[in-house]
């Protein structure tokens, strides 16, 4: 049976997560940020601290506080769903150096501006052409265009039916391409 590495070094993320020094990890985020959900803003609700990364070789309550947000049980597992679906875009996609400045972009955006309205603002510029014609021009290249996508929502992909939010996905784009 496969062990993580945690496991194999003598304790297991869920046991780090149990000790003393996690809780009181945990507990000071909640007291510096009144415990609330950094994603939906409510106060009245349980509340998980989540790592926006690892630092390899540091247990988890030796992160910077700036390195962890806190969320709801509710955003907290959304925020996973989406980071898995961002994973499997972004790491299909990008070359590394595209990733760098992509990452490089999130995190001056983020920490500028709320995610939220950031997100749109990066949204609606995708969306002009002109915009995105002109920043490439300004690079020295071009903006073509990939080919467009007919996307069918009720299609299967790789031998199964499209999720909810695919098939959302899938409309919007198609919705998108027609506009």
């Amino acid at each position: 049976m496969p062990h993580s590495t945690n496991a194999i070094l003598g304790k297991t993320y869920a046991q780090k997560l149990a000790s003393e020094d996690w809780l009181r990890f945990s507990e000071n985020v909640r007291r510096d940020r009144g415990n609330a959900c950094e994603c939906c803003r409510r106060t009245n609700v349980v509340t998980q601290v989540h790592h926006v990364f690892y630092e390899p070789g540091k247990e988890p309550w030796q992160s910077k506080q700036e390195d962890v947000i806190l969320l709801c049980e509710v955003c907290h597992r959304g925020l996973h769903v989406e980071l898995q679906e961002f994973r499997r875009v972004v790491f299909k996609g990008l070359s590394p150096q595209a990733f760098r400045v992509l990452n490089s972009a999130l995190v001056i955006g983020i920490h500028q501006y709320d995610p939220l309205i950031f997100a749109h603002a990066l949204s609606e510029f995708v969306k002009n052409k002109r915009l995105v014609e002109n920043h490439a021009k300004a690079w020295g290249t071009t903006a073509e265009p990939k080919p467009k996508y007919n996307i069918d929502p009720v299609s299967k992909s790789a031998n199964r039916e499209l999720t909810k939010k695919e098939q959302r996905l899938a409309e919007y784009i198609n919705r998108e391409q027609k506009g």
